[in-house]
């Protein structure tokens, strides 16, 4: 069933993620080269949407699913659909030699997409998750710089 039409007042927005360009999956946040292109991890949102939770651009916010949530910093972008955002994943390792630390993989305070979404319905035959299609909800938080 599409998240489209089963969204709720709790998680009115879709969540999908796409690849980000500067590294290979969950690997290589910690070469330095890498990490000064792209330091924090990051969910895309419609300003529109942004607007009307009070987010501006570069907040901290918690991406919350019925699973679980996690924290990245906005963006803005507004060739998304305002009930969509993009958030990336592969967020856990420091970089010691630019001064980031890492992000828990298994904390709510940390940035691991794969925490969002649920795993309890599978492709039967391929095993696969709906890692692009889970309902979410986004907000403003306080958060200390990483």
């Amino acid at each position: 069933m599409s998240p489209y039409n089963t969204s709720s007042d709790e998680f009115p927005l879709v969540l999908t993620s796409a690849k980000l360009v500067h590294y290979c999956h969950g690997q290589h946040r910690s070469v330095p080269s890498l990490r000064r292109r792209a330091a924090y991890p990051e969910v895309s949102l419609h300003p529109e949407t942004a607007s009307e939770r009070g987010i501006q651009e570069s907040d901290w916010v918690e991406i919350r699913t019925p699973k679980a949530k996690v924290q990245m910093r906005a963006i803005f972008d507004a060739a998304l659909h305002p009930r969509v955002v993009c958030a990336q994943y592969g967020w856990w390792q420091d970089n010691e030699t630019l001064g980031l630390s890492g992000f828990d993989a298994f904390a709510d305070t940390g940035a691991n997409y794969n925490r969002l979404i649920p795993d309890d319905s599978a492709d039967p035959i391929s095993g696969s998750t709906g890692l692009r299609s889970s309902l979410c909800e986004i907000r403003r938080i306080e958060m200390a710089m990483q």
